[in-house]
């Protein structure tokens, strides 16, 4: 019979003190790893929701001041006798009213007023003494193409006091333009009245009636400043928004009937700088929340957001994007 070694007690326990640490230090990595996991798809989550948010303001900034002078003294005298997007001078904190192109303005939450209140530019702002500004609601005046060049459209006359634009009733942009236009004369504070073209420097107001324009018919323009049209240039439909956050909610309003309307969630705040005297830089940063609720976390700060978090159990990421203002 031949003697059978065996493990001692004290080898087995050893062994399972040594195995014990190594699962130790595996489960930590595991726990290492799916918190790393959960921190990073958390933060590509807000960081998506704050992409999609300045995506959706992108269209309306790159095209904002096309055709329109930038200092509110030209602005608001091509703008007089439209009271939906310029002041009158007697009633300067009037919540619908433009001083500019571009303006940052403050979201008055503390009434029942769901506007903004202008706080940056009175209109008596002439010489830049106050070029920065910042706030948490974006207006913007821009310029949607018409799909109508000025070489389709036959200028009669080149100096601008007023002008006829005969355009082809053929061209598949006819019923849009007929749509997205208003007569001046009968509607002078509805955004259609007004159009223009980028390489000028002042806005036109429609002075025909676009429902009555065809192929013998021009449609007949005006303007407040005289200037040239130039070939080749594209005719813009004006338009102007306000963009802000609320409730968790980025929401752009744009001044057409429609009202507000959110366009991107999980948006718990904004912040803009305009450099209006200087490269006229738009820079806009928004505050995106991921979804998940995170019972282990007490956030009280975020990278480049310079404001208080309005829950420390989720992640954040502060998304920033700037445009330079062209006209």
């Amino acid at each position: 019979m031949r003697k059978r070694d065996g493990f001692t007690l004290t080898e087995i326990l050893i062994s399972i003190l040594i195995i014990g640490i190594v699962m130790s230090a595996v489960m930590t990595l595991l726990v290492s790893v799916f918190k790393s996991y959960e921190f990073h798809q958390d933060i590509m989550e807000a960081k998506q929701r704050g992409q999609i948010a300045l995506a959706a303001i992108e269209p309306l900034v790159i095209n904002a001041g096309l055709g329109m002078p930038a200092a509110s003294k030209d602005f608001m005298a091509v703008f007089e006798e439209n009271n939906r997007i310029i002041p009158y001078p007697a009633t300067l904190t009037n919540n619908q009213n433009f001083s500019g192109p571009v303006q940052i303005a403050s979201y008055n939450s503390g009434t029942d007023d769901t506007e903004a209140v202008v706080t940056i530019d009175s209109g008596n702002d002439l010489d830049h003494t106050d070029d920065k500004y910042t706030g948490d609601s974006l207006w913007v005046v821009f310029g949607i193409q018409s799909g109508y060049g000025i070489s389709q459209l036959n200028i009669v006359g080149e100096i601008l006091a007023e002008v006829s634009l005969e355009m082809d009733t053929d061209d598949n942009n006819f019923d849009n333009l007929q749509a997205n236009l208003t007569n001046f004369d009968t509607a002078p504070s509805d955004l259609k009245s007004w159009v223009s073209f980028p390489a000028s420097k002042f806005p036109l107001k429609v002075r025909g009636d676009p429902s009555s324009v065809d192929s013998t018919t021009p449609l007949v323009l005006s303007t407040t400043k005289t200037q040239f049209l130039h070939r080749f240039d594209e005719l813009h439909y004006l338009r102007a928004a306000k963009i802000w956050n609320n409730g968790g909610n980025l929401i752009m309003d744009e001044l057409m009937g429609s009202g507000e309307q959110p366009v991107a969630d999980g948006i718990f705040g904004m912040r803009c700088v305009y450099d209006r005297g200087g490269d006229r830089i738009l820079t806009v940063t928004v505050l995106a929340r991921a979804d998940t609720l995170r019972p282990e976390l007490n956030i009280t700060s975020v990278d480049g957001w310079p404001g208080a978090i309005p829950e420390g159990k989720y992640r954040y990421a502060a998304v920033s994007k700037s445009w330079r203002i062209r006209n």
